[in-house]
């Protein structure tokens, strides 16, 4: 009786500890230069960020008629989204 507690005891105990070494897929590296920005919503409602990324980069990545474009984040003054998004795709100037 004494040999199974102490199993059950071991494997919960290994159960907790094995988990504890994965870094969570949403957790977003922060990156080495410290780009600021203010984010408007369609609210008006303004938050001022720092170490601005997009999607963990440090650039915006699109399409300008049919070619394949990005845009280094020192390059970037404004950025305004324009319309709804489609296909995961939204229009910005």
């Amino acid at each position: 009786m004494k040999r199974a507690l102490t199993f059950l005891l071991l494997m919960a105990v290994w159960f907790v500890f094995s988990g504890m070494a994965k870094t969570p897929e949403s957790e977003i590296p922060k990156p080495d230069i410290n780009f600021a920005a203010t984010v408007i919503d369609d609210q008006s409602i303004s938050t001022k960020c720092s170490f601005v990324s997009w999607e963990g980069q440090l650039f915006f990545a699109g399409t300008r008629g049919k070619g394949f474009i990005s845009v280094p984040f020192e390059k970037v003054k404004r950025v305004v989204f324009v319309g709804e998004a489609s296909d995961g795709k939204r229009t910005a100037r």
